[in-house]
């Protein structure tokens, strides 16, 4: 028995990271970072932390003071015991950045010049030069009949990057392409309700794959727990009356998740449980 409450004391290597960070950041400014801010954990989430490094003597009656002193002697001793959890040192040298040459506001000088056929034939050109401008262009015109067709073309673009029609139905798994997909068809229509749509099937997509071939890495889920992050922002704000639309979808989720490596699992399992506390009809 002990040994079993052991083995669930030990951190898992995500945990690890988020153990070290704090205690580099309380040896920094004193004090331990607020981690919902930090992390963008929910509330459960963060006391399940807590109670690792606190041994479960966090509360919410605890005075700051307290729970910092708690949190930095539990980190302390599991840095101790797992030296693979001490922080690396920061690099002193940091990139500066570049300044690119013209950009937009050498080009908005010349637009400013052009009358409008001119103008038009470059939308044109810009519109037969690549699926992506295609896209855009159609999302940003799009009518009330057509916008079906263009919520459609770019919940594709995301779905082919976690499935494919190849023998063995992997897609190339370019997460920053489905992401993309989700910030042009929001910038382009600032449509909430088809934003929620596409980072919910992005979530979908990806918790199915890890279902079907395993968990990939850390990134990986970092990834899906950033689009269901952003998705359940939207849920609880703007896009709070088309809940219902997600709720049994969002459960599927879970259901798929359970079991993933990498705290994936225990994160999707927050989110809906807090979304669900926040939105569900009584």
């Amino acid at each position: 028995m002990m040994k079993d409450e052991a083995k669930r004391q030990e951190p898992t290597e995500r945990q690890g990271q988020f153990l070290a960070y704090i205690f580099q950041y309380s040896l920094v400014n004193g004090c331990a970072p607020d981690m919902e801010r930090f992390f963008r954990s929910h509330r459960q989430a963060c006391i399940r932390w807590c109670s690792l490094w606190n041994g479960g003597a966090l509360s919410n009656a605890c005075p700051a003071g307290a729970q910092h002193h708690l949190r930095a002697t539990r980190i302390i001793a599991l840095l101790e015991t797992h030296p693979t959890l001490t922080p690396k040192p920061m690099s002193d040298e940091t990139k500066k950045p570049t300044r690119k040459r013209g950009g937009w506001s050498a080009a908005r000088r010349h637009l400013t010049t052009l009358d409008k056929p001119a103008l038009l034939a470059l939308v044109k050109d810009l519109y037969d030069c690549g699926a992506e401008n295609r896209d855009f262009i159609q999302a940003r015109c799009q009518t009330a009949d057509s916008s079906g067709e263009v919520l459609e073309a770019y919940r594709k673009r995301i779905v082919e990057q976690f499935f494919s029609k190849r023998a063995d139905g992997i897609g190339p798994l370019k997460l920053a392409v489905a992401r993309k997909a989700i910030r042009d068809y929001r910038k382009a229509t600032g449509n909430l309700s088809g934003t929620a749509e596409l980072l919910m099937t992005y979530v979908e997509n990806g918790a199915e794959f890890t279902h079907d071939y395993g968990g990939i890495d850390g990134r990986f889920c970092n990834s899906l727990e950033s689009a269901l992050v952003e998705l359940a922002g939207l849920l609880r704000g703007e896009a709070q009356e088309i809940y219902p639309q997600f709720s049994e979808r969002l459960a599927r989720v879970e259901q798929m998740s359970e079991g993933i490596g990498w705290g994936f699992g225990d994160f999707v399992a927050d989110v809906v449980w807090e979304l669900e506390e926040e939105l569900a009809e009584p």
